[in-house]
């Protein structure tokens, strides 16, 4: 998925570029963008479609799963909707709203931000792109290193520096605060987003996994749903499309205007990102809060114990890979022998 942003947001502005001084409108190079795309998507959905093949399970159920598929499906969701933990869980995944939506505001309000702020041949898809590149790089990185600690940390502090992300706008109006709000969402990104699943495949109980693991998407599409309603209705209010665009040029508005400066900036794009920075620094407020009403003790058992299981299995692993290279050795100096 990583892979395939990156490969977008590179696409988008080469054909920006080729585009540019070949057709009239803006919109129609936008246009062509959707539509190329959406190209794309049918025909790797008929390649899959094509070439996808599932294999029968052929290997017979042990007791415990044959019981849990003879049961009724109302028994196993009642059961599940009494399970505590999974309320906390839900709790959680909910608190995460505010550090979310910045990502979601990457497709929904920052594109027409860049536009609006720094002009209609903006090559925000090379901003874009920054995103996927870390993420690539870095979790992988950061979830070896990460291993042993613990993950509502991990959360908190990957969520604040998400939160952060938004008031890069606040200090500057240039293309040098949207790389840096690209760096901080991907690392903050990068830190917590991998933990989650761990979160709540730590806290499923067993043959509930996939319960769980959904239920930690969920509010993925809650925020999609929201954000794109609120980040309209914020371009709309604090950054229209006739705003003004430079440092400068805001300056002296301020001096010649009727208005008080305090008026004159509530009504600018920087006030918008202020908001949007405030509604995300609350996920990390309360997860830093209010640890001790999303967890109890039977959930600090579970996700202490994959802890221990996560880090034995890369110590197992190192040793593992530390035999293979002693044995290589052993063969290359009988052959030099």
């Amino acid at each position: 998925m990583n892979v395939a942003a990156l490969i977008s947001g590179i696409g988008t502005d080469a054909l920006n570029t080729f585009l540019r001084h070949r057709v009239d409108s803006h919109s129609t190079i936008l246009r062509i963008i959707v539509w190329s795309s959406a190209t794309a998507s049918c025909m790797y959905w008929l390649l899959v479609a094509c070439m996808y093949r599932q294999k029968p399970n052929t290997q017979p159920l042990d007791d415990t799963h044959q019981h849990q598929h003879q049961r009724p499906v109302c028994i196993q969701l009642r059961e599940l909707m009494r399970d505590p933990i999974l309320w906390r869980l839900a709790a959680f995944m909910v608190v995460l709203f505010g550090a979310r939506s910045v990502l979601r505001h990457v497709d929904a309000t920052l594109p027409k931000y860049l536009q609006r702020t720094q002009g209609n041949d903006v090559l925000y898809g090379s901003v874009y792109a920054i995103n996927p590149v870390i993420i690539i790089v870095f979790a992988p990185v950061l979830q070896i290193v990460l291993a042993r600690a613990d993950i509502y940390r991990c959360v908190t502090i990957g969520t604040l520096l998400t939160a952060l992300a938004p008031f890069s706008f606040v200090l500057f109006i240039n293309m040098n605060a949207a790389i840096l709000f690209m760096i901080l969402l991907s690392f903050g990104e990068a830190l917590y987003s991998p933990r989650l699943y761990d979160y709540a495949m730590a806290l499923a109980p067993d043959h509930q996994e996939g319960a769980y693991s959904t239920l930690a998407s969920a509010p993925l599409f809650l925020v999609t749903l929201l954000t794109g309603a609120i980040g309209g209705d914020l371009l709309e209010h604090y950054c229209k499309s006739n705003q003004i665009t430079t440092n400068s040029v805001i300056t002296t508005t301020i001096i010649l205007s009727t208005e008080s400066p305090l008026e004159q900036w509530n009504d600018s794009c920087q006030f918008m990102w202020l908001i949007i920075g405030c509604i995300a620094l609350t996920t990390p407020f309360i997860l830093f809060t209010s640890r001790c009403a999303l967890e109890n003790d039977e959930m600090r058992i579970r996700l202490r114990s994959i802890t221990i299981n996560q880090s034995s299995q890369l110590i197992d692993q190192s040793q593992e890979i530390a035999q293979l290279i002693e044995d290589d050795d052993d063969d290359d100096n009988e052959e030099n022998v």
